[in-house]
């Protein structure tokens, strides 16, 4: 059956989204160590521009599962892959996807976690949203008609809360040194994550917050922003340097800050005014 415009529910979404992201991960956890960096063409930045086997064999895992059902929807996919074309081009809905975030750093550098980010848009704003952690074993999920989830390895799903142990933040490749040094300074562990792990970090266990700065036209992607519904429908703080984090997709912010309290994010918002 394939939905009609504006009929993708989030319960069904999940239904087909979950296992997909879960065999993705699994995939690309069998691909770390041997898949190479095929950068790119016409990307300025290596970040940008790392690639790999995994990023496009773990997209069309999930892109397979998701065309027989939701190919009315409009999708945002990071790479160009066989299956992108499947799918609408006039949807009112839009699907989001970053089968490997961080690649450059996490995935292939190993220096933090990466992320599978996949995402359901309706009217501007995440609708349903899941997040994989596939080197932590990790899958967190909310719809807009359900309450936050996370499922640890083949664990029973539970409900998803904020984390108030441990000293860990996550941040982005752009967060400068003195950043991270005054943070470290305050007893924080900074250590890099992609979006999506920055997106979900108070969820993580031993993770406190996460920071993202980005110094592109866009500011902080959208694929960046898909955990947010989680992390907010769990408790926890999504914010920029000076106000709250804007949930509309349209609205651009150059930085992100999760956190599990107003404690940890004033602590993070001084360490933003280091030179």
């Amino acid at each position: 059956m394939v939905f009609g415009y504006g009929m993708i529910s989030g319960p069904e979404f999940l239904q087909v989204g979950i296992p997909a992201v879960l065999r993705a991960s699994a995939l690309a956890r069998s691909l770390e160590g041997t898949a190479t960096n095929v950068p790119k063409l016409r990307e300025i930045s290596p970040v940008k521009a790392a690639m790999t086997l995994a990023d496009s064999e773990t997209q069309e895992v999930i892109l397979l599962s998701l065309r027989e059902r939701f190919s009315s929807a409009q999708l945002l996919a990071e790479e160009d892959t066989s299956s992108v074309s499947s799918f609408s081009e006039q949807g009112e809905e839009t699907i989001v996807l970053d089968p490997i975030d961080g690649t450059f750093h996490g995935y292939l550098g190993g220096e933090g976690p990466y992320s599978t980010n996949l995402g359901l848009v309706k009217e501007g704003r995440y609708s349903v949203s899941i997040v994989s952690l596939p080197r932590e074993h990790l899958i967190f999920y909310v719809s807009s008609e359900g309450p936050p989830k996370i499922q640890e390895a083949t664990g029973a799903p539970r409900l998803a809360r904020v984390n108030s142990k441990g000293r860990g933040i996550f941040v982005s490749q752009y967060v400068p040194d003195s950043v991270r040094t005054a943070l470290s300074e305050k007893g924080y562990e900074p250590t890099f994550g992609s979006g999506g792990a920055i997106s979900v970090a108070p969820l993580v266990p031993g993770v406190v917050a996460g920071l993202r700065m980005s110094p592109s036209a866009e500011g902080v992607s959208i694929r960046g922003r898909v955990g947010l519904p989680i992390t907010l429908a769990a408790g926890a703080i999504a914010a920029t340097k000076s106000g709250d984090f804007p949930l509309e997709i349209s609205q651009k912010s150059d930085h992100l800050i999760t956190a599990t309290d107003e404690a940890t994010l004033k602590d993070i918002r001084d360490a933003l005014t280091q030179p």
